[in-house]
């Protein structure tokens, strides 16, 4: 999948140990605070289950209000010390119909330490992608230390046909000094054909803190890759498995990694042919062309039979 990047520069740390949360299943990790209408977890293709969207079509209204179901206790999960956390990244996207009339299109992302507001993403800031992802990243580093809770609000509103606004693969990652030193793990995945079973050769394999890739490879013709030499700590160290294949839906997870052996499968899903209803709209004007003109010759069959033979006995 290929992603437009806007990066808001705010400094980052790559001497410490890092943990990225990606914020899916989003129906594991968010749940609607207040109000809401239209909105949910996005079932198409693709964006299932890491997207959260937000449509309306003929004044039909979708907005909300989404928290953390599962908040992050910092202390908790990251033993050691210095905490901070260093980025936020939002894919988004807008999708609309044609003939679209829209109202209201707007967005925020808000990230709460103990209650405090420490981190706020205005309309402007999260950029949307045209019926594409934009991968926005927030590099923020700021020290945290208490209970970590994020809140994502969208309002769109059309008052003619479908519009909808998407957000995925919403991720947090922190950087720490643990209390033990990281000691090396290898990441074993094995990639297959999620309708077939088969393996996958050639997927393209990356372990990723944040924006920055800690180690790539690829399937053998079995499917398997064993990357090595990854930082894992006892308390397990959280990285996002990220595997692309051609003809495939790129795939995105959590992974937990800890000093030693890790297993993973993937299985991969093929990319179906879609409906381009740009060549529809064509092919139905084309096809409503050519049966006027088949309608017209029928009604008009008989004058032109005489128009016919007429032009034949002059020409002769």
């Amino acid at each position: 999948m290929t992603y437009n990047i806007r990066v808001y520069k705010r400094g980052f740390a790559d001497n410490r140990v890092t943990k990225t949360i990606l914020l899916a299943p989003v129906e594991y990790w968010w749940f609607v605070s207040e109000w809401h209408n239209n909105t949910g977890s996005c079932q198409q293709s693709g964006h299932y289950p890491n997207c959260l969207s937000f449509w309306s079509s003929w004044w039909l209204e979708g907005f909300g209000w989404w928290r953390l179901r599962n908040k992050i206790d910092v202390n908790k999960i990251m033993n050691g010390t210095d905490h901070v956390l260093e980025q936020l990244i939002i894919d988004s996207m807008f999708q609309w119909e044609w003939g679209s009339i829209i109202i209201a299109n707007d967005r925020h992302f808000t990230i709460f330490d103990d209650n405090k507001k420490i981190f706020y993403a205005s309309r402007d800031e999260i950029v949307q992608g045209d019926g594409k992802w934009w991968r926005n990243v927030f590099n923020i580093k700021i020290p945290v230390g208490g209970i970590i809770d994020c809140e994502l609000y969208a309002d769109v509103l059309s008052i003619t046909t479908g519009v909808s606004s998407h957000f995925s693969n919403m991720t947090l990652v922190f950087s720490y000094i643990p209390s033990t030193p990281p000691t090396p793990a290898t990441v074993t995945v094995y990639v297959y054909d999620k309708e077939y079973g088969t393996p996958i050769r050639n997927a393209h394999v990356s372990i990723m803190s944040g924006t920055n890739v800690i180690a790539d490879g690829y399937t053998d013709s079995d499917g398997w890759v064993s990357i090595k030499d990854i930082k894992a700590t006892e308390d397990g160290t959280d990285y996002v498995l990220d595997v692309n294949k051609s003809g495939y839906r790129a795939y995105k997870t959590q992974i937990t990694v800890y000093p030693g052996d890790n297993k993973f499968k993937v299985p991969l899903e093929r990319v179906k042919g879609e409906i381009n209803w740009g060549n529809i709209v064509v092919l139905s004007v084309g096809a409503a062309t050519v049966g006027t003109v088949i309608y017209y010759v029928y009604k008009n069959r008989g004058k032109i039979s005489s128009e016919i033979k007429k032009h034949i006995t002059l020409s002769v």
